[in-house]
């Protein structure tokens, strides 16, 4: 299969998806009846990816079709990052104790660089330093987890990436 996502955007997409789970109120230490905006939610920590599913499913060979992106592509070393937004606009994603640089002892930045919502706060943009851009689509978002999604090409076959985050 020809892999064409990038890690970076698939712990992104992680983080989105968790952020729009719930976009309702969120009761957690605020005043009843205020709600948070998403960016306030996005902000207020750091997110580990728990969960990816991808549609349609991808066969892997001889028919056997996956749907679970997580523990079928995601590397063990990736499945503790995590993901900050900051509200000043910037981003960083860093490893998590389990470090895919073998020289890595875990907490390093191995991405950052600019994000921005759109006007309704639900499609969010990451501009590495790299200059690589990443869009994903908010499902939902609470003060604790996110779901988003982003489109990825398989082999010609456009994919649906759905992460869910959890704020750590």
């Amino acid at each position: 299969m020809n892999k064409l996502i990038t890690m970076r955007n698939l712990l992104l997409l992680t983080i989105i998806s968790s952020l729009f789970i719930a976009c309702g109120d969120d009761d957690s230490g605020s005043t009843p009846g205020a709600s948070k905006s998403k960016t306030e939610l996005l902000t207020e920590g750091k997110w580990q990816i728990t969960a990816m599913t991808i549609a349609p499913a991808v066969d892997l060979g001889g028919g056997n079709l996956v749907t679970d992106f997580y523990n079928n592509f995601l590397e063990e070393c990736d499945r503790d990052d995590l993901l900050n937004w900051n509200a000043d606009g910037t981003y960083a994603h860093e490893e998590g104790a389990i470090s895919c640089d073998s020289a890595g002892t875990g907490g390093e930045v191995y991405d950052e660089g600019d994000w921005s919502f759109n006007a309704s706060e639900t499609v969010l943009t990451e501009i590495s330093n790299d200059g690589d851009t990443s869009t994903f689509t908010i499902v939902s978002i609470t003060s604790s987890q996110i779901v988003a999604t982003v489109i990825e090409e398989f082999d010609t076959t456009e994919h649906t990436i759905t992460a869910t985050l959890i704020k750590q």
